[in-house]
């Protein structure tokens, strides 16, 4: 529905007109939602729970993001 007003419509390839504040809260939704960093951290605490060490857990983290098995 915004974007059928003209302030929030596309000015060109690599501008649109948000207001601030809802361009943080989008920003803010993206990083909860794809934070690598925590979702490293649930793998290797999930890794630990399993029995594996701290290195261990890592390393797998490591070849997981290799593609090795």
């Amino acid at each position: 529905m915004l974007l059928e007003r003209p302030s929030y419509r596309c000015r060109n390839s690599h501008y649109t007109a948000l207001p601030w504040m809802l361009w943080l809260d989008i920003v803010g939704y993206a990083r909860e939602q794809f934070d690598t960093a925590a979702l490293d951290a649930a793998f290797l605490a999930e890794k630990q729970r399993q029995g594996l060490s701290n290195k261990e857990a890592f390393e797998v983290l490591i070849a997981s993001k290799r593609g090795e098995k």
